[in-house]
């Protein structure tokens, strides 16, 4: 019997059981130095059922952060409550870091984590100060009357001496110039410190250099700047006087021009009034003759 058209339409427009997940916040377990440790919220119903292969993470191309790629995922539920759990092997030393979390359940969603590790836990714990358990613990001596009686000491003595201040209880602040760690860091984080100082001290030598090098331009210009304002000044200086020579010979010139002309002037009136005494002198004995 072959199936009808209006049954196969019905098993069409039926509706699909969906799994789809939404992923929530991220919140940070670990910190600077330690593996990560990470969970993430995923909105999803208590019945609903996900699996811990559809979630991936990716690579992001360009990133300004140090990306993680490279995760133990697992699924986890507590009570109705659905979350991811990644860890790694190797510690996480950034202070910053980013990581790419794709669901593949049902719907594609695919979403950017920024994450920020708690800071180095530098307190001392308390266990480690407080004595075992396992060490016998000592037991009040009885004192005899001999022993409770101590010799007093004079009053100068007990002037000089310093009063010992109890020892102080609960958390104290040490100021000093060293500091004494009862446990020492770990050796990842001294090198990442040690790293991270060489970074520093190299940084701060190429910026002593750069400013050595501004200053030596600036002193460079300065000095470029002063004897451009001498050579203008000497050229003034020079181009003042040159002006005083010319304009003399120029009046020289004028005056040699003045003399010729008032010279030759004078001579030709001196050879016409000699030429008319001459005339003179000479007419009156012609007729003698």
């Amino acid at each position: 019997m072959k199936p009808s058209l209006p049954l196969l339409l019905c098993l069409l427009l039926s509706p699909l059981p969906a799994r789809a997940a939404g992923l929530g916040e991220l919140s940070m377990l670990s910190r600077i130095g330690e593996p990560l440790r990470a969970e993430i919220t995923l909105l999803a119903s208590g019945d609903e059922k996900l699996a811990a292969p559809c979630f991936s993470l990716e690579r992001i191309g360009n990133a300004e952060l140090p990306v993680i790629t490279k995760a133990r995922i697992q699924l986890l539920r507590q009570g109705k409550r659905h979350y991811l759990s990644l860890t790694t092997t190797t510690p996480l030393h950034e202070p910053l870091a980013t990581l790419r979390l794709r669901a593949g359940c049902g719907a594609e969603l695919v979403r950017d984590y920024a994450l920020m590790p708690l800071p180095p836990d530098s307190r001392i714990e308390h266990a480690a100060l407080a004595p075992s358990d396992s060490q016998p613990s000592r037991e009040p001596r009885p004192t005899t009357r001999r022993e409770s009686v101590q010799p007093q000491k004079p009053a100068s003595q007990l002037a000089r001496s310093p009063a010992k201040a109890p020892p102080a209880r609960g958390d104290r602040l040490l100021l000093s110039t060293s500091l004494s760690f009862a446990e020492p860091l770990p050796p990842a984080l001294s090198d990442e410190t040690e790293a991270r100082l060489l970074r520093m001290e190299t940084s701060l030598a190429r910026l002593n250099e750069s400013l050595q090098k501004l200053d030596g331009a600036l002193a460079l210009r300065q000095e470029a700047q002063t004897l451009r304002q001498e050579l203008q000044i000497a050229q003034a200086i020079q181009e003042a006087p040159a002006a005083g020579p010319l304009a003399t010979r120029e009046t020289a010139i004028w005056r040699q021009w003045l003399e010729l002309i008032f010279g030759t002037l004078l001579g030709g009136v001196l050879s016409a009034v000699g030429l008319q005494w001459l005339s003179q002198r000479v007419r009156p004995g012609y007729r003698d003759r």
